[in-house]
């Protein structure tokens, strides 16, 4: 994350949104370990990509191109990490997120509550993690000993998501709280 900042920080002030998002994507891709780098760094990638062919459509509501966006990014996750929803990865809170988000941005409603669906959808897809065996990543090898705990890619995502919708409603963060409720 201290790379992302150092990106951000030293991006020009007029700096488009998909180049920030460009950036930071090659950014965690190169220095981030593990698979969270390559797969959140291509969800960056992606989503900058979305970005960019949203802005040659006329101005709207940044929660309608944030959607298409964010899909993008969801399925660039889903192909780079070749998995789906229902394996127990952080898919199952990023896919019905992305869905719950794209209805949103397609009502006539305030970005704050296309966010909280998106939210809720998150965990609720986060939640769901708890009753499956996991079949991608390295929570595969604990077979059926994964049953009962959440994913962590899935906790992960769901911190993101809840990170996202706060800056959409221009509030402070309150990640992980509603897993503690």
């Amino acid at each position: 994350m201290v790379r992302v900042r150092e990106v951000i920080s030293g991006a020009d002030e007029d700096a488009a949104a998909s180049e920030l998002l460009r950036s930071s994507g090659r950014a965690l891709v190169s220095s981030v370990g593990g698979a969270s780098g390559p797969l959140y760094g291509t969800f960056l990638l992606e989503a900058a990509e979305g970005l960019a062919a949203e802005a040659v459509a006329p101005a709207r509501e940044p929660i309608a191109a944030l959607a298409p966006a964010f899909a993008r990014g969801v399925a660039g996750i889903g192909r780079r990490g070749r998995s789906t929803i229902g394996q127990k990865t952080m898919l199952d809170t990023l896919v019905p997120a992305a869905e719950a988000l794209r209805r949103g941005a397609a009502e006539p409603q305030a970005s704050g509550a296309a966010a909280r669906s998106m939210v809720a959808a998150a965990v609720e897809g986060c939640e769901s993690t708890r009753a499956m065996i996991a079949q991608r990543g390295r929570a595969s090898y604990l077979g059926e000993r994964a049953i009962g705990h959440l994913d962590p890619g899935a906790v992960s995502a769901l911190i993101v998501v809840e990170a996202l919708a706060a800056a959409l409603e221009d509030q402070p963060a309150e990640t992980g709280e509603r897993l503690r409720r």
